[in-house]
């Protein structure tokens, strides 16, 4: 995401919300943060993966986040995200629709 302020959609204490965020060179550490934990958590079997959906929908996966990082050169400030990327029609077929 480029730096500046950005309306999001998102999910606060389960509910879909509109923000303003300001994205500059803290928010990939903010980011990074915001992912460890729930990364912990899934990888002792108490709770989700996080995940990106389809079309914010909160259902299928389509992607799981690894990690965030600002990528700071002069012309091309903006968050980066490493994602480890599905193939959205076998892991619909393979979970019956359901994250995994």
């Amino acid at each position: 995401m480029p730096p500046g302020r950005h309306r999001i959609r998102a999910r606060q204490g389960g509910k879909p919300v509109s923000l303003e965020v300001e994205v500059g060179a803290d928010s990939a550490k903010v980011l990074q943060d915001a992912l460890t934990a729930p990364q912990a958590k899934a990888e002792a079997g108490e709770g989700d993966r996080p995940y990106f959906d389809l079309n914010h929908e909160d259902r299928e996966a389509a992607g799981w986040p690894l990690a965030f990082r600002w990528a700071g050169r002069p012309q091309k400030n903006r968050e980066r995200v490493r994602v480890e990327p599905l193939d959205i029609r076998w892991e619909l077929q393979r979970c019956g629709g359901r994250r995994t």
